[in-house]
């Protein structure tokens, strides 16, 4: 017969038995034991069918070594796209030492993968995470150099917020192409001081009903606060 037929009656045997002697009661162990032969009996269906056609590197001999910079004080897209391409990289193409390069590339299903960093640990714009600050600034500026395909942009998510609520949300896009370093600010309307920041810096506009563009790239180089007052 095959194995699949037989894993299945052996499974059906001894469930039956299980249960027979044990049917005025029920304990961990007997669950324990079905459990353990329904997986048996899933993997050795799963040998069976491979006989027909094999995983691909089914053996595991076939490995992708990848090196990728981690940018410290910060999570990025390459903690979580760790099978796909590297969106997020540091470049001396910068205007002192290093700068940040976000890429929006397409990964091997089709995808396009979003190059992006922050320092939330969920979604910022609804809170989560974020740094200790307490200061007042009245807006945020910086260089960038860009490559935006038609109708995409980068997008910079700044957020304040203080007991765990946000005070002030701040959502700036940048889309005009531009080869030499270009100086940005955006303001912001903050009247109260914070107790922590959010920030998140996307290569590409993924909000709404938006697409993200493969082909998209931005270069972001001293990113500060403006204007800054010492919180109260």
């Amino acid at each position: 017969f095959p194995v699949t037929i037989l894993a299945a009656v052996f499974f059906s045997c001894v469930v039956g038995l299980a249960k027979k002697f044990g049917k005025h009661r029920t304990t961990n162990h007997q669950k324990q034991m079905e459990k353990t032969l329904l997986v048996v009996s899933a993997m050795v269906a799963l040998l069976s069918a491979n006989k027909a056609q094999n995983a691909v590197n089914g053996n595991f001999e076939s490995w992708k070594v990848t090196s990728v910079d981690k940018l410290n004080g910060w999570f990025s897209s390459n903690d979580f796209y760790t099978n796909g391409p590297i969106c997020v990289s540091k470049t001396t193409d910068s205007r002192n030492g290093f700068a940040i390069k976000l890429e929006s590339k397409v990964n091997e299903f089709g995808i396009v993968d979003v190059g992006y960093f922050t320092n939330s640990t969920g979604d910022p714009t609804n809170g989560d995470g974020g740094m200790p600050y307490s200061n007042i600034p009245d807006g945020i500026s910086g260089f960038y150099k860009g490559n935006f395909a038609t109708g995409d942009s980068a997008v910079l998510f700044v957020g304040f917020k203080k007991n765990g609520n946000l005070i002030g949300r701040y959502t700036f896009k940048i889309g005009a192409s531009s080869n030499v370093f270009t100086p940005f600010t955006f303001p912001f309307d903050l009247s109260d001081s914070p107790d922590s920041v959010l920030i998140e810096v996307s290569a590409s506009n993924v909000s709404g009903d938006n697409e993200p563009s493969a082909g998209t790239s931005i270069i972001l180089d001293d990113i500060q606060f403006t204007g800054i007052v010492t919180g109260k």
